[in-house]
């Protein structure tokens, strides 16, 4: 998969990696501070889904981590 980042001046793509989790033999976009992402759109739009740092357990508000996907 390929990404790139979202240019609306809000979404912070230097939040997101790609990596594979959930041993499914492909990369898929995660946030580096919360983990998984979710497609919020059949156009490949990615967003962080979590509010809480699993490492810290601190409620981190509105984690802006979004990408595009790339076909």
């Amino acid at each position: 998969m390929k990404i790139k980042s979202i240019e609306d001046g809000n979404s912070r793509f230097d939040l997101v990696e790609l990596r594979d989790d959930g041993k499914i033999d492909r990369l898929t976009p995660h946030c580096k501070i919360h983990g998984a992402m979710l497609k919020v759109s059949k156009s490949g739009y990615w967003r962080c889904i979590q509010a809480i740092s699993l490492k810290t357990g601190k409620c981190i508000n509105d984690c802006r981590a979004g990408c595009i996907e790339i076909k």
